[in-house]
Order: structure tokens, then C-alpha cells, then sequence
């Protein structure tokens, strides 16, 4: 029969000396942490000040920046209704870095294109897409910049910036228009399949785009290829005039008046009773040249 084994004192005021000890421990861990805020108060009250402060301060900014926002897109709005530049120039000066900012310099440079200033345009442009690389209309800038240089006809800068307009905008309302004009830069250069793919592209990648007809258009332009370029005729040539004698009329000396003959003297009268019986005095000798006077044969 086996012997009951007998508990040790030991093990039945084991649970009584557990608790004891975490008790201790617990008593001792808030003395230390009692300890510690006392030591640390200064700190934690401080650390409480700067944050209330932090979170005041983000509070205010966010509505002085909301209040400069509202400010500039009043000013924008007024410079563009008016398309004064230089009302444009001061949205841009007073609220630097601002998105008002930004659509004011794009405005800008819509209206130098309207007035065919295309140097100015892109010279606004670049300094739009340098300044304003977080702008939500960048892509816009980008696109002009590029269609500016295609227009130019050149071609590598326009396809740089076509490129660069797919890279800030991969999917948006100029991504498929872009990727058709790489497809025309192609296809100038005379390489129709790559024209082609990226037409298709542009219909594949941009689903419901509302450039779909034109790029079907283009698809078809691809696949018949560029048209025999035919010489124009030369033009028939113009019947001689006949040349203008450009030498001045002779003009000739009028002739001298002809003399008209002198009238032929008249005799004077014969003196009553003294020229009985005499013969008339005979007539003037003619002057040279005039016809001499038959005399009068009329007696009284």
C-alpha cells in the first residue's frame, strides 16, 4: 500500500507570498510613475502649450489661406472678363504660386495666340509650365507649347512636349488628342505603321474619348499612305505687249504768219482852181515788196 505523500508547509503559502510580491511591484510602479510626472510636470505642461498652440496656429493659417484664395480668385475672375494682360500680370504678381496665378498666366497666353503673337504665347507658356509643375492644368501648358513648335514645323521639340503632356496627364481630356498628334508627327515622317498604332492608341487607351471619329479618320489616311505629290503645271506665259516708244514727240516750230499786203495810199484831192489844166502828181514809189497803185483816172 503506498504512502500518502505529505504536502510541504512551503507550497500551501505559496499563493499568499504571489500576491504579496505583485502587490509590491504595483505599489512600487506607481510610486515611480507619481515620481515621474512630478519630476517631469514642467515638461508635460509644456509639451501641451505648444501643441494647443500647433493646432491654433494650423487653424488660423488654413483660414488666412482660405481667405487669400477667395481674394485671388476674385482678382482672376475680373482680369478675365476684362482679358486686360496686365490685369493678368497683377493676379499673377500679388498672388505668386497660387492656382489663380497659374489660370491667369494660361489666359494670358490664350489671348497673345488670339492675336497671333504666337512668340509672346509660348514665351508665357514656358514660364507657366516652370513655375507651376503641381498646377492641375499643366498638361494644358505642356500640350500648347507642343502644338505651338508642330505648327513651326518642328517637329522633334513638338514631339518632346506631346510626350511630356502624356507623362503629366497618362489618362485625361488631352491624352488621346496627344497621342493623335505623335500619330501625325509619324506619319510625316513617313512612318505609317507607327501612325497607325498610335491612332489605335488613342482609342484603346482613352476608351469614350470624343476624339474617336478623328482618330478613325487618321487610321484610314495611315493605310492609303501619303498621295503621289503631282508638279504643278507651269503657268502659260503672258502675250508680249507691244514695247511703248517711251521717246518724247518732236515738237516743230509753228510757221511765221504770212505779211499781209499794205493797203494802197489813197491820192489826196486836187486844190479847186489852180490845178485846172495839170496832170495829177504822180503816185509814191511801192514800198519793196507790196504791189505798186494804179493811178486815177477820175477827172472833175
Amino acid at each position: 500500500m503506498a504512502k500518502n505523500r505529505p504536502t510541504p508547509a512551503s507550497d500551501e503559502n505559496a499563493p499568499t507570498q504571489e500576491r504579496s510580491v505583485e502587490e509590491a511591484l504595483a505599489e512600487s510602479n506607481a510610486d515611480d510613475a507619481i515620481a515621474s510626472l512630478e519630476k517631469n510636470k514642467t515638461l508635460i505642461v509644456g509639451a501641451i502649450i505648444l501643441a494647443t498652440v500647433a493646432v491654433c496656429g494650423f487653424l488660423v493659417m488654413k483660414q488666412v489661406n482660405a481667405a487669400k484664395h477667395s481674394d485671388a480668385s476674385k482678382a482672376f475672375s475680373a482680369a478675365q472678363t476684362s482679358r486686360d494682360p496686365a490685369a493678368l500680370d497683377k493676379v499673377a504678381a500679388d498672388f505668386p504660386g497660387s492656382l489663380s496665378a497659374g489660370n491667369a498666366m494660361l489666359t494670358k497666353a490664350d489671348i497673345q495666340l488670339d492675336r497671333k503673337e504666337s512668340a509672346d504665347a509660348k514665351a508665357t507658356f514656358e514660364a507657366f509650365v516652370k513655375d507651376f509643375q503641381s498646377h492641375p492644368r499643366l498638361a494644358q501648358g505642356l500640350f500648347a507649347i507642343a502644338n505651338i513648335e508642330h505648327v513651326a514645323g518642328n517637329a522633334d521639340a513638338a514631339k518632346s512636349y506631346y510626350e511630356k503632356t502624356l507623362e503629366a496627364q497618362p489618362d485625361g481630356d488631352l491624352s488621346p488628342l496627344a497621342r493623335i498628334r505623335l500619330g501625325d508627327l509619324a506619319l510625316e515622317g513617313g512612318d505609317a505603321e507607327k501612325a497607325e498604332l498610335l491612332y489605335l492608341e488613342s482609342i484603346s487607351k482613352h476608351a469614350g474619348n470624343p476624339f474617336v471619329d478623328k482618330a478613325t479618320q487618321k487610321i484610314e489616311l495611315a493605310k492609303i499612305g501619303n498621295p503621289p505629290v503631282v508638279d504643278r503645271p507651269e503657268p502659260k506665259p503672258e502675250p508680249k505687249k507691244p514695247a511703248v516708244d517711251k521717246t518724247p514727240p518732236v515738237i516743230k516750230d509753228d510757221p511765221a504768219p504770212a505779211k499781209k499786203p499794205a493797203a494802197a495810199p489813197v491820192p489826196a484831192p486836187a486844190a479847186k482852181g489852180n490845178n485846172k489844166g495839170k496832170a495829177p502828181a504822180p503816185a509814191p514809189a511801192p514800198a519793196p515788196g507790196e504791189p505798186a497803185a494804179v493811178p486815177s483816172t477820175r477827172t472833175k
